[in-house]
């Protein structure tokens, strides 16, 4: 990793915070000519990872773990779509923040949906049978809890992304509705 920093003129720091891939915040930095992006998600509602995106004048560097292959796989597959079409390195980060926050949204949904089956069936039993829908309703709880701060921060950096890599007008334009979400 570092023999790549140092192909591609990345900071020192840049390097450790990519093979650290445990930022507590998601983050945008503009360094020396490229940006640096930390935009974190979960794919197991447990386990909570970071992509580091750094993108430079017709390049971009994606750093993961396998866990979170799910989320490059489904952009792979948009980028395919779009196959004939001259996609830059922004509409791929693009793409890859817009995965990601669409599938925490979805995910929220999800347990919004759960919690709501769950207070149904709790409403409905004699209290002896509660303790196993309270257990449910506590881990759902802790999920949602997850999701809320994993989405803290997001709005700004997609600004920030927006406003220094928005290569076209239409690109911005998309960078700022998923900054409304």
């Amino acid at each position: 990793m570092v023999k790549l920093g140092q192909q591609f003129g990345l900071h020192p720091l840049a390097v450790e915070n990519i093979m650290d891939n445990a930022t507590s915040q998601d983050m945008m930095e503009q360094i020396d000519g490229y940006a640096l992006v930390m935009y974190r998600t979960t794919t197991d509602m447990t386990t909570e990872t970071a992509f580091s995106i750094v993108v430079g004048s017709g390049w971009i560097l994606l750093f993961h773990t396998s866990a979170a292959q799910m989320h490059v796989d489904r952009v792979l597959d948009r980028l395919q779509e779009h196959s004939n079409e001259l996609l830059g390195s922004c509409f791929v980060v693009y793409a890859l923040i817009y995965e990601i926050t669409d599938w925490l949204t979805m995910t929220t949904t999800q347990i919004k949906h759960d919690v709501v089956q769950i207070d149904n069936i709790v409403m409905t039993q004699v209290p002896e049978e509660h303790t196993g829908m309270l257990q449910n309703m506590g881990l759902l709880g802790w999920r949602t809890l997850g999701i809320q701060r994993l989405q803290l921060g997001k709005p700004d950096v997609v600004r920030r992304v927006a406003h220094v890599l928005g290569s076209s007008d239409e690109l911005e334009h998309h960078f700022r509705d998923l900054a409304a979400l």
